[in-house]
């Protein structure tokens, strides 16, 4: 007697689509990560310069870090928390599907970038009074610094300047990104787009508070932490 031949297997591959993949690797997404990875670069390229300067002028740089104002950036750091954490809102509420709470975080969100952008020049407008900027071009006040070395103490205000101007423009872009979003949500733009965009929004956020949190650390904190 001949064996049983045996039963066969009907085999059933199974592929996951990944929506985190998606709203991750799209082109909005993908252009997102390559302009973050960009500046970066330029910000790491900054802070890494700055570090080398201040190990060979510290005494002039822990007294130039010591004359900022620590309220204006514990303001400044308050309203770009709160911005990063009402477009997080903002992002779960689309994705619960509670779309009436949308325009409420994006607008919170939104109103403390605007007063992070009122506070930042005020600061610049501070630190103009005093003689603290002093780039070409910016006005005809000269340099004046109460301190060891100000010669030296000019570099790190130089330093300061560049990484907070070009911080202040990337959160301007923020805003009018934000702005944009907001706009979308009142025209009831479809979802998918919509979920990408505030998607992007989330993470540029996260990129800028991290950038703040630099300054803060190079040129705040160590004047207390060195002095």
């Amino acid at each position: 007697m001949s064996p049983k031949p045996p039963t066969p297997v009907n085999t059933v591959i199974i592929t996951h689509h990944s929506k985190v993949l998606d709203r991750h690797l799209g082109v909005p997404l993908v252009g997102l990560w390559i302009g973050l990875f960009a500046l970066s670069s330029v910000f790491a390229a900054l802070f890494l310069a700055f570090t080398l300067v201040f190990n060979q002028f510290q005494d002039s740089f822990v007294s130039a870090a010591k004359a900022q104002s620590g309220v204006l950036f514990a303001i400044t750091g308050g309203l770009l928390l709160a911005a990063g954490l009402a477009v997080t809102r903002a992002v779960a509420a689309h994705r619960a599907a509670r779309p009436a709470h949308l325009p409420r975080y994006l607008g919170v969100a939104l109103f403390a970038l605007l007063g992070f952008l009122g506070v930042r020049l005020y600061g610049y407008y501070q630190a103009y009074q005093a003689g603290l900027i002093s780039l070409i071009g910016l006005g005809d006040r000269p340099f004046t610094f109460n301190g060891p070395a100000p010669h030296d103490a000019l570099l790190f205000f130089d330093f300061q300047f560049a990484v907070s101007a070009l911080h202040t423009l990337l959160v301007l872009l923020g805003g009018l990104m934000l702005a944009a979003i907001l706009i979308a949500t009142m025209r009831r733009t479809p979802l998918a787009r919509l979920d990408v965009w505030l998607t992007v929004s989330g993470v540029y956020a996260a990129f800028l508070i991290v950038i703040w949190l630099g300054a803060f650390f190079a040129f705040y904190l160590s004047g207390r932490l060195y002095g």
